[in-house]
């Protein structure tokens, strides 16, 4: 398993929160995704593809 941290710019609330985490999750491949509000990070957790 893979795991990634990305800023998202723009989240003020819990909604938004929600949403992010909801559309990650969403994402084939994604695990887990933990957003937090207050940094405005999304840490992913995922299955690495090998392509080939």
């Amino acid at each position: 398993m893979t795991q990634e941290t990305i800023k998202v710019e723009g989240m003020s609330c819990m909604h938004c929160q929600l949403r992010v985490k909801k559309a990650v999750e969403a994402v084939e491949g994604v695990q887990k995704a933990d957003v937090n509000l207050q940094t405005k990070q999304v840490t992913i957790d995922y299955e690495a593809f090998v392509f080939g």
